[in-house]
């Protein structure tokens, strides 16, 4: 955060063309859902709306989707997992990422930048550089967040302890929807007041058990088979 706004005072961004930091200052609300069959979203605020590129409609998608959603997309950034391998990112640029499992330990991941259909060009503008800086390799999120991922990865084959602790945020989860939730008109099964917190994972991994279990034969009936 800290390199982005001295990049943003070097250069003078102003308008479209800064990114919008209030998710990673912690100025901003923040909350995560738990969806049925496997689904996560975390939001957040926007503390500095008019740097989001979607920002110039902001009076045309008021008039089409109503204050309330319009809020949510012109005000809110969401991170949205739907099971078991897609992503619909709208934080600093809007994309969809795909996750491809290639085998044990190595996985391919396609992302591609989205916009509205006729945006001003200045918009269209921003929304590219944006995801270029942000989340493509070298950019300044997706550099960072592979260390992470490829460090979690290697914990995940840990012998020391048996279980990994997804205990974080348990204390204030929410059994279904909280009051953003209701207002909206969505249903998840719990909800939490932080996008830090782990109990949005839990029904992932209660559904990615289930699947796994529905394909597997029960011993005895395969036994009474043969």
């Amino acid at each position: 955060m800290a390199t982005v706004m001295a990049r943003e005072e070097r250069d003078a961004l102003t308008g479209l063309h800064r990114t919008e930091t209030g998710r990673m200052r912690g100025v901003v609300r923040s909350g995560c859902y738990d969806f049925p069959r496997g689904h996560t979203l975390v939001w957040n605020g926007r503390a500095d709306p008019d740097a989001a590129p979607i920002f110039p409609l902001s009076a045309e998608i008021e008039k089409r989707c109503g204050p309330l959603r319009a809020e949510w997309m012109l005000r809110r950034g969401r991170n949205l997992c739907v099971f078991p391998n897609l992503v619909l990112n709208d934080l600093a640029s809007t994309h969809l990422r795909v996750h491809r499992p290639l085998g044990p330990g190595k996985c391919e991941v396609t992302i591609w930048c989205i916009a509205p259909i006729g945006e001003p060009r200045e918009a269209r503008i921003a929304r590219l550089r944006k995801f270029e800086d942000f989340f493509l390799v070298t950019g300044m999120a997706t550099s960072d967040d592979l260390v992470s991922l490829n460090v979690a990865q290697e914990g995940c084959a840990g012998r020391a302890a048996r279980w990994t602790d997804f205990a974080r945020g348990a204390a204030t989860v929410t059994p279904g929807p909280d009051e953003d939730a209701r207002a909206l008109g969505i249903n998840p099964l719990s909800s939490n007041a932080s996008w830090e917190l782990e109990t949005m994972y839990y029904g992932l991994y209660r559904y990615w058990r289930d699947a796994l279990n529905a394909g597997t034969p029960n011993p005895a009936m395969a036994q009474a088979a043969e």
